[in-house]
């Protein structure tokens, strides 16, 4: 057999940088070749600590929205290259025109080194016997290069998308607004494509020809390069969503349920109007609110109302289809009763609350409506609806006129007032508390609802969890649900054997008393009760004995073991989940208290620590509710650590208490002594 010809190391030709190697290399009997100057040394790492420093200072900026990815560990970005250094400070900083002037002179020096080393490039297969030392360099120097320009277009993204957020505040015509925002998505097109060809050329590197340390931080690159791109096409995801949402190229459809929290249903409220809304390329083209009664009277098909609602319905139709927890399974029934019932079919589903208005004027402060001889405050604005919605005070056939003459005022001062991070801060606040839900048949659309929190779903079930969601739909009373308070008192009792038990205590409270009535006083003697006597209105806004149908909604297969004040407890499977239903009353001035006791389907297994797990979701738009939280144990057993801290150090059986104004996580790690 031939014997393959063998090379000596020595004699490998090169040719020399100004007296020096081109870079400091691992020779194939890995024996480094040493530089003769630091300076031509470190130009190796000069286009790798590029591709770092932007990754590591530049990478939280592509989502403009707070999610950070900067890390501290700037050692390995510095190495003197004070021009990249200082472009990703500036990046960090959102002096996005400084950086773009840095990031431009830093691939200015990478190109010039490029061009110092074309010659050995063009010349390797010739004198280097096709090297993979050059190939090395010259992917690397290409991805500083390509770095640099990332920083320039991350500076100038950066920049756009805060041009878009004034156009939007200035409120720019329509044509210029869409403009920029396909302008700021062609930028992050490009953006993309350029992060993956850096990604695809440095993972064809031979990381073996490359020093010790540079190979930790050519994978660091790497990672957060990654991290870029990720983050990069959850962007994209915003683009993509809210240009469907603007209508572009195609009209977009919405469907907004004005929903009554006073009176509450399984996604916030009773629907007594909603507003059908067309958007076609950033311009608001049809805005018309309508009655839900006029809806339900176009409906062609008989349909059987579900448990609870039969109470109060011959038939199910559209102002009773929120019925479901899962606002996307009530959006979609509610989308399909709108076409059954004569009406258009939408694209998109949102549902607020009258918490949304009452937020939005604590910024604004105090409103003038037409025909409104009070100003409207966010103190008043709940009696004013509800009597104007009763009596019809604003002289028009539609109840909810009063709403709908409070919005073109609400916007203009909302957009020409200088509180955006308030705003912001607020609309945080009533997503967290699910004031604010959308669903989207638009599949660009729901991902979108889905990053801003705004889906409105039931948690999937999670193995091993304990899980709660009580869930209220009135039947009785009117709205009197805004004269109610609760208490739930949730405790589990882990047994020896790692058994869970829980007991459920809800208690409420109907505060309705002689002097509730004292905020529509006023409004009486000026306007009168319309057609209603003024017992009858003190009825409707809430004197009446308060009756919900209850849901408890726990992990599937639990198995009721007992219950306390119920006259019945019905029990089937839905979303995943066990529930739990019955029938609650209270009346007014009174305090009902009932329970329930149910075994969780599965155990903990001491090895020998395990946690207990508990997720309670809020009902969307519920306020006024207070859970109380306790885990006890079995004699043998030790809690070795808890979520949320408890602080006491009194109480061997600790007690958390809070308002459920969101979803709340809580954790026991239990230890057994056996």
């Amino acid at each position: 057999m031939r014997e393959a010809k063998k090379h000596n190391p020595s004699s490998i030709h090169y040719i020399p940088l100004e007296g020096g190697n081109f870079f400091d290399v691992i020779s194939p009997k890995n024996k480094p070749i040493s530089a003769t100057e630091e300076k031509k040394s470190a130009y190796l790492r000069f286009a790798l600590i590029g591709l770092i420093v932007v990754a590591v200072f530049s990478a939280g900026n592509v989502y403009f929205q707070g999610k950070e990815l900067i890390t501290r560990n700037r050692n390995l970005a510095f190495a003197g290259f004070e021009e990249l250094q200082e472009g990703g400070q500036y990046l960090a900083e959102k002096n996005y025109g400084q950086a773009n002037l840095v990031f431009s002179k830093a691939q200015r020096s990478l190109r010039e080194l490029s061009g110092s080393t074309h010659y050995l490039t063009a010349q390797a297969n010739v004198f280097l016997n096709q090297s993979l030392y050059l190939d090395t360099a010259e992917k690397l120097i290409e991805s500083g290069i390509a770095v640099s320009h990332m920083g320039q277009q991350l500076a100038d993204l950066a920049q756009g998308v805060g041009n878009l957020k004034t156009a939007f505040i200035r409120q720019n015509p329509a044509a210029d607004f869409m403009t920029l925002l396909h302008q700021e998505k062609t930028k992050l097109d490009h953006l993309l494509a350029e992060a993956e060809g850096v990604r695809q050329n440095l993972a064809t590197l031979n990381a073996q020809l490359l020093p010790t340390d540079v190979r930790g931080q050519l994978v660091f690159a790497q990672n957060k390069l990654t991290e870029i791109l990720t983050a990069s096409r959850e962007v994209e995801v915003y683009f993509q969503g809210a240009l469907r949402l603007l209508g572009d190229r195609v009209p977009h459809d919405y469907l907004i349920l004005l929903q009554n929290k006073n009176e509450r249903r399984a996604t916030g409220g009773f629907i007594g109007s909603v507003v059908l809304v067309t958007v076609n390329d950033g311009v608001i083209t049809k805005m018309e609110p309508k009655d839900v009664y006029d809806i339900d009277g176009q409906l062609m098909e008989n349909v059987p109302p579900p448990a609870g609602i039969d109470a109060v319905a011959e038939h199910w139709a559209l102002r009773d289809a929120n019925y479901s927890p899962d606002f996307p399974t009530s959006a979609q029934k509610i989308m399909w009763f709108l076409e059954h019932s004569r009406g258009p079919s939408v694209d998109t589903v949102i549902a607020v609350d009258q918490t949304v208005a009452e937020k939005l004027l604590e910024l604004t402060g105090p409103l003038n409506v037409s025909g409104i001889q009070d100003l409207i405050t966010s103190e008043n604005l709940n009696a004013l609806l509800s009597y104007s919605a009763e009596t019809k005070m604003a002289g028009t056939q539609n109840p909810k006129q009063l709403l709908f003459d409070l919005m073109p005022p609400l916007k203009e001062r909302i957009m020409n007032a200088d509180h955006w991070p308030e705003l912001l801060a607020a609309t945080s606040d009533l997503i967290l508390g699910r004031h604010i839900q959308m669903y989207s048949a638009d599949e660009q659309v729901e991902a979108l609802i889905g990053r801003l929190g705004m889906e409105g779903r039931v948690i999937a079930a999670i193995p091993k969890t304990d899980y709660l969601n009580v869930v209220s739909t009135s039947i009785g009373g009117n709205k009197s649900d805004q004269f109610i308070t609760a208490v739930m008192n949730h405790r589990t009792e882990i047994g020896q054997e790692g058994s869970l038990v829980d007991q459920l205590g809800i208690t409420k409270n109907h505060t309705w008393q002689a002097t509730s009535i004292d905020p529509w006083l006023s409004l009486i003697r000026r306007y009168g009760t319309g057609n209603l006597t003024p017992g009858t209105l003190r009825f409707i806004l809430g004197e009446g004995s308060n009756v919900d149908y209850m849901r408890v909604y726990v992990p599937r297969g639990s198995r009721l073991t007992g219950s306390h004040n119920l006259e019945s407890v019905t029990t089937y499977e839905d979303l995943g989940y066990t529930v739990f239903a019955f029938k609650m009353t209270v009346d007014p001035g009174k305090s009902e208290t009932v329970s329930l006791k149910y075994e969780l389907p599965f155990r903990l297994t001491f090895n020998p620590v395990d946690d207990y797990r508990l997720m309670v979701q809020k009902q969307a738009g519920t306020e006024n509710i207070t859970l109380k939280k306790t885990v006890v144990t079995a004699d043998a057993l030790e809690v070795v650590r808890e979520y949320p801290e408890y602080e006491s150090a009194f109480s061997l059986t600790p007690v958390y208490e809070m308002p459920l104004h969101r979803n709340q996580i809580f954790l026991t790690a239990v230890k057994s002594d056996l």
